[in-house]
C-alpha cells in the first residue's frame, strides 16, 4: 500500500512539472510576437511623411468633382490584432509606401506601408491635386470656369485683372478663372470669398500672383486650396476662420513655394506660411519658422507637434485654433512670441521647450481649459496678461530662475488657489487680479515694489507675506479681499496709498511699521471687522502721520503702540 501511495505521489509531481514546462513554453512564444505591441509614429525609425509636392505630379486622368471625402485618420491596421499601440512596443520595420489609390483633381488619393516585424500598416491620404486651368479649363478634367456663376466683378490691377467678390456661386468645386475678357486675373481681393457657405474647394489658376486678406475667410465648409505656379508668399490670415481647410496643395513647378504635409512653405527663409487642420509640420530641416497667423483658427485642429529643427513660433501662429487639445514643442525651439496660442479654448497640455527664455504677451490669454503648466527651468520672465483669463489653471510650477512676472499675467485665473513664487523673483507686476480662489501667498524679499491692484478681487485670500524691503503700499492692492482677516506692513514701508485695504470686510488686525509717514484716502474703507491696529512707534509718532481722510472704521479699532 505505501508503494502504491509513493507511485502516486511520483505521478503527480511528473505531470505538474511537464505542465509547467508546457505553460512556459506557451509564454515564452507569445512574448516573442509583436503583433498587439505597436509603436506609435515617434518612434518610428523612417520620416513616415507624405512628399505631397511629388505626390502632386501623379497625373491621375479624369477626377471627381464633388466634394472632398470626411477626413480619415492615419495609422490604421490590417487587423484588430495590431491596431493598438504602447510604451514598451518595438520600433517598426516599415517597407516602401504603396499607392492604393491616386488623387485626382479634388479627390485625395490614399497609400500604406507594412511593418515587417508585426504586419502593422499604416495609412494616410495623399492630397487632392487641385485642377491646372488653361483657358478657363482644367487640363487633367476638363472641369470649366464658370465665370458667370461665379458673379466676378473684376478691375484692373497692375498688368491683370483681380476679382473683388463671388457672389451667386452654386458649384462646391471652384477653378477661379484665368482669363475674363480677354484680360488675365492676377489678383484675388481682400474677402473676396468671405462668408462663401457652398465653396468646398478652390483651385487658383496660374495667373494669379496676389491674394488679399481674409480673401477665403469665413468660409465654413472649404476643404481645398490650390496655389499655382507662379504665386509666392502672400499676407497672413488667407483662411482665417474657415475651420474646415484640410488639403493645401501648391502646384510642384513653383519655385517660390512648395506643400508638404499640407503646409505651405517659403523654401528661402524655411518658414512655414500657411498651415490648416490636416497640416503635420515638417521635421527634416525644411521648417525652421512658424510664421504669424500661419494656423490661426484653425478649429479642426486637435494636437499639434512643432518638431525639431524649428527654432520660432510667430505671432499668433496657433491663436484661436478652437479645438486644439494638446501642444508638444520641442526643445529646438527657443523663441515663441507674443499671442501665439490666445484664444485656445480647449487647450489642456503643453510641453514647452527647455530652452526657452521669455513666456511672452498673452501667450496663453483665454485659454480656458488649460489645468496646469509646469514652465521650463531657463525662463526668467513671464509678460503681460500671458495667462489672463485661464479660468481653470490650478497649478503652475515656476523655476528658481524665474525674475520677471507682468501685469495683469494671471488676471482672472480663478481656479487658482495658491502659488509659489521663486526666491529670485525681484519684479511682481499686478499680476493676479481677480484670482478669486487664491489662498495664500508669500511675495520673496527680492521684491521690492508691488503696482495697483495686484490682488484686487482676491476674494479667497486669507494669508499674505509682504516682501521685506517693500517702501509702500500701492493703491487698491488688496481691495475687495473679503477673507483677508490680518496683514503686516513690513519695517521701512513709508506710504500706503488709495484704498490699498478698501472693501476688507473680515479684517481684524493690522500691524503697521513706525516708518509709516502718509496714509491716502480711503486705506480701510469698509472693513467693518477691524479691531486692533500695531503699531510699530510711539503714540507722538502715530499722531504724526499724515492721514488724507480719516477712515470711520479706523476710529472705531484700538490703536496698540510699541
Amino acid at each position: 500500500m505505501k508503494d502504491n501511495r509513493n507511485k502516486k505521489k511520483l505521478y503527480v509531481i511528473i505531470a505538474s512539472a511537464v505542465a509547467a514546462i508546457i505553460l512556459i513554453v506557451l509564454l515564452i512564444v507569445l512574448l516573442s510576437q509583436c503583433g498587439g505591441n505597436t509603436p506609435t509614429d515617434a518612434e518610428d525609425g523612417s520620416d513616415g511623411k507624405t512628399a505631397a509636392h511629388t505626390a502632386a505630379q501623379t497625373d491621375a486622368g479624369e477626377g471627381s468633382t464633388g466634394p472632398l471625402p470626411s477626413k480619415q485618420e492615419s495609422g490604421t491596421s490590417a487587423s484588430t490584432e495590431t491596431a493598438e499601440t504602447t510604451e514598451d512596443a518595438h520600433r517598426h520595420q516599415f517597407g516602401d509606401w504603396t499607392v492604393l489609390t491616386a488623387p485626382a483633381c479634388v479627390t485625395p488619393g490614399e497609400r500604406e506601408r507594412t511593418c515587417a516585424d508585426c504586419g502593422y500598416v499604416q495609412t494616410e491620404k495623399i492630397p487632392p491635386l487641385g485642377h491646372d486651368g488653361k483657358n478657363n479649363e482644367c487640363v487633367r478634367c476638363g472641369k470649366k470656369a464658370n465665370v458667370e456663376a461665379m458673379s466676378v466683378t473684376p478691375y484692373k490691377y497692375g498688368e491683370g485683372l483681380w476679382i473683388t467678390k463671388v457672389n451667386g456661386l452654386t458649384d462646391p468645386d471652384v477653378l477661379v478663372p484665368d482669363v475674363y475678357e480677354g484680360q488675365p486675373v492676377v489678383c484675388i481681393a481682400t474677402s473676396a470669398f468671405e462668408d462663401n457657405e457652398t465653396v468646398v474647394s478652390i483651385s487658383l489658376p496660374d495667373s494669379v500672383t496676389e491674394l488679399g486678406t481674409f480673401c477665403f475667410g469665413y468660409c465654413p465648409n472649404l476643404q481645398m486650396i490650390r496655389f499655382g505656379r507662379n504665386i509666392g508668399r502672400q499676407y497672413t490670415g488667407l483662411t482665417c476662420w474657415s475651420p474646415k481647410v484640410e488639403f493645401l496643395v501648391v502646384d510642384p513647378d513653383n519655385t517660390r513655394l512648395y506643400s508638404d504635409h499640407n503646409c505651405v512653405i517659403d523654401p528661402e527663409t524655411k518658414t512655414l506660411v500657411l498651415g490648416c487642420s490636416g497640416s503635420v509640420i515638417p521635421d527634416d530641416g525644411s521648417v525652421l519658422t512658424i510664421d504669424s497667423y500661419a494656423f490661426q483658427d484653425c478649429s479642426g485642429l486637435v494636437s499639434i507637434t512643432v518638431p525639431s529643427p524649428v527654432t520660432t513660433i510667430e505671432s499668433n501662429a496657433f491663436s484661436d485654433c478652437t479645438a486644439l487639445v494638446s501642444v508638444e514643442i520641442s526643445d529646438s525651439v527657443v523663441t515663441i512670441e507674443e499671442n501665439a496660442f490666445q484664444g485656445c479654448q480647449s487647450l489642456k497640455e503643453v510641453r514647452l521647450p527647455a530652452h526657452l527664455k521669455v513666456l511672452a504677451n498673452q501667450l496663453f490669454e483665454d485659454c480656458t481649459a488649460l489645468e496646469e503648466i509646469t514652465i521650463p527651468d531657463e525662463v526668467t520672465e513671464i509678460e503681460n496678461e500671458c495667462f489672463y483669463g485661464c479660468t481653470s489653471l490650478k497649478t503652475i510650477r515656476m523655476p528658481d530662475t524665474l525674475q520677471r512676472i507682468g501685469n495683469s499675467a494671471f488676471n482672472k485665473c480663478s481656479s487658482l488657489e495658491s502659488v509659489t513664487l521663486p526666491s529670485g523673483l525681484t519684479n511682481l507686476g499686478e499680476a493676479f487680479k481677480y484670482c478669486t480662489a487664491l489662498r495664500s501667498i508669500v511675495i520673496p524679499d527680492g521684491v521690492e515694489e508691488l503696482f495697483t491692484g495686484t490682488f484686487l478681487n482676491c476674494s479667497a485670500l486669507t494669508e499674505v507675506t509682504l516682501p521685506k524691503n517693500l517702501i509702500r503700499v500701492p493703491r487698491l492692492l488688496f481691495k475687495n479681499c473679503s477673507s483677508l482677516t490680518d496683514v503686516t506692513i513690513p519695517d521701512g514701508a513709508n506710504k500706503i496709498e488709495e484704498s490699498a485695504f478698501s472693501g476688507c470686510t473680515s479684517l481684524k488686525t493690522v500691524t503697521l511699521p513706525a516708518s509709516v509717514k502718509y496714509v491716502d484716502d480711503d486705506v480701510f474703507e469698509g472693513c467693518t471687522a477691524l479691531e486692533t491696529v500695531f503699531f510699530g512707534g510711539t503714540k507722538e509718532q502715530w499722531e504724526a502721520i499724515r492721514w488724507r481722510e480719516s477712515d470711520d472704521c479706523l476710529k472705531n479699532a484700538q490703536i496698540v503702540y510699541r
